[in-house]
């Protein structure tokens, strides 16, 4: 007669036999994809072994804060002083009106009539620019420059002078345009509206 011991131990033995052998195949199956991952170079959950990987993380990270980040708005920087190619004799020459000085007639261009300008009141350089900072004309090639810089001063800003620079406002054709006049002499207001009425009549021949 089996007894209630026997018994009990023949079950153990039984759970014993199913259990192992199911517990030894988890833990080679375990081994087994731990080599192969090895073998194909893949890294385990929640390790970094790659440095690239890592390398591609960072970057990422810094082109999110930089995405992030408001657009900064770029401020246009003066525009320098350009060289001048008349002696000092010439300048000195200039700093008194030439009236006899024909701004249209002999020019072959509408930047050469704004360099005979220049030259009749003594004044370095001359540009027109339009309310939106484009240039009308100008006695030099840099004015486009000058028409951004100065002309974004004198409508944000109200600034009519600045250095050697006098800006006024002109009317011409109901368009509103800035003279933009660059000079080392002191310009009165009789200069300025004279400038001013010279440089409508160049445009009023060129465009």
């Amino acid at each position: 007669m089996i007894k209630m011991d026997d018994i009990f131990l023949i079950f153990i033995g039984i759970a014993a036999l199913v259990v192992i052998p199911a517990i030894a195949y988890q833990a080679y199956r375990m081994i087994r994809r731990g080599e192969e991952s090895k073998a194909n170079g893949i890294p385990k959950v929640g390790i970094t072994t790659d440095p690239i990987s890592s390398e591609i993380q960072i970057n990422t990270a810094k082109e999110d804060q930089n995405r992030a980040k408001p657009p900064q708005t770029q401020v246009a920087e003066e525009p320098e002083t350009p060289a001048t190619e008349r002696s000092t004799d010439r300048v000195q020459a200039y700093e008194k009106p030439v009236t006899d000085i024909d701004l249209t007639n002999g020019s072959l261009s509408i930047m050469e009539s704004m360099s005979n300008l220049c030259r009749k009141y003594g004044i370095e350089t001359c540009t027109l620019a339009s309310g939106d900072g484009l240039v009308v004309a100008s006695s030099y090639p840099g004015g486009t420059r000058d028409a951004a810089y100065f002309s974004n001063l004198y409508f944000r800003e109200n600034i009519t002078r600045k250095g050697d620079i006098t800006i006024s406002p002109m009317k011409y054709k109901d368009q509103d345009l800035i003279v933009i006049i660059r000079s080392q002499r002191n310009l009165d207001s009789e200069d300025i509206e004279a400038i001013k009425s010279d440089e409508k009549r160049i445009l009023l021949f060129w465009l």
